[in-house]
């Protein structure tokens, strides 16, 4: 089965070496902790919609058991 976590097309890496380390929004559904995110509600907003700007950018399956 494919790891479908980190999602996007052409990932930025940061580190090749296993486990691989990704910079930038490699995956469609982006994780922040609640904390950081009620501290900046607008941000992250935000960054949801440049995410969803590049949609293309990115494999998005429904995997159906």
């Amino acid at each position: 089965m494919q790891d479908n976590m980190f999602n996007q097309k052409q990932k930025q890496v940061f580190r090749k070496e296993c486990p691989a380390v990704y910079i930038g929004y490699s995956s469609y559904i982006y994780s922040v902790c609640w904390e950081d995110f009620i501290k900046d509600v607008n941000n992250y907003i935000n960054v949801a919609y440049e995410i969803n700007d590049k949609i293309d950018d990115y494999d998005i399956v429904k995997l159906l058991s």
